[in-house]
């Protein structure tokens, strides 16, 4: 007999996020190359997690991956206890409206890019949920190099 784990989808701590034998292969000119190779992840709901490494080893392509922007080229994402490799379009937009919030890089190179009527209110909220509001106002108005990080 074999034991299922469930995984929680929501709650205070958030929504976990686990990927088994993740791979992304993309084609430039004649050549495939590996972006991913057979990542195993789990993070547990509330967990905060850091991708460190090299530049081009693939650290934004497994963001975009657990995010629903970019399919695998094999193996398997879930958010919460929900696989979203068989999900349509609509369905990964209502994931990443709902459920997975991302930030891309071009947006801290083009701050311009992201609008938001109340740049404070659009602050707060992200940073309260992490615990961290009173960053919010120390944040909001310094330019991309400025920021605190």
């Amino acid at each position: 007999m074999s034991a299922v784990q469930t995984y929680p989808t929501a709650g205070d701590g958030g929504v976990g996020v686990r990927c088994e034998e993740l791979v992304h292969i993309y084609r430039t000119g004649d050549l495939d190359v590996v972006a991913v190779r057979g990542v195993d992840l789990l993070v547990d709901p509330g967990e905060r997690v850091a991708l460190l490494g090299p530049s081009g080893s693939g650290k934004s392509t497994l963001l975009a991956m657990l995010g629903g922007l970019i399919p695998p080229s094999a193996g398997r994402v879930w958010v919460g206890d929900e696989e979203i490799g068989g999900l349509g379009e609509r369905a990964l937009l209502r994931l990443r409206s709902q459920r997975v919030g991302l930030v891309l890089q071009g947006a801290a190179r083009k701050p311009a890019a992201v609008r938001h009527p109340d740049r404070q209110r659009a602050l707060r909220a992200p940073l309260a949920a992490a615990g961290s509001s009173q960053r919010a106002d120390a944040t909001a108005g310094a330019p991309g190099g400025a920021r605190p990080r």
